[in-house]
């Protein structure tokens, strides 16, 4: 399913409960958050807001790797979502990188502009 529209969807009136990472960390459902080591997501195309519900908990000082499925120019829906992402992501002390037998420096904007889906491993810098 998705909340995403797309074509030959099949629309429905149902409603269908959401919870941010955020929230559901807050209500004790994600365990020990120390523990945390790595995000997976994987959203098809809401990359930008599931980043966006994980605000408050990085607000906290928690830094789990995140792995991201996001979303260049050429991509048919969710163009870009890679920028928004990353600009999320920075505030909060990471860097993008991709992987390629082992962890390497993402491309240059520009070149990750032309490419469609892709995913990004964003590590946090070192406080210090």
């Amino acid at each position: 399913t998705s909340l995403k529209e797309a074509p030959g969807r099949i629309l429905s009136e149902a409603p269908v409960a959401i919870t941010t990472f955020s929230e559901a960390a807050s209500q004790g459902r994600l365990g020990d958050l120390k523990r945390i080591a790595l995000v997976k997501i994987d959203v098809e195309g809401v990359e930008t807001k599931a980043v966006r519900g994980m605000e408050d908990f990085l607000a906290l000082g928690y830094r789990p790797d995140i792995w991201c499925e996001v979303r260049g120019d050429a991509a048919r829906r969710s163009a870009g979502s890679f920028r928004p992402v990353s600009a999320i992501l920075k505030r909060f002390g990471y860097e993008p990188y991709v992987w390629r037998k082992g962890k390497a420096p993402a491309a240059p904007e520009s070149a990750l502009a032309r490419l469609a889906v892709f995913d990004l491993l964003f590590v946090a810098r070192p406080i210090g």
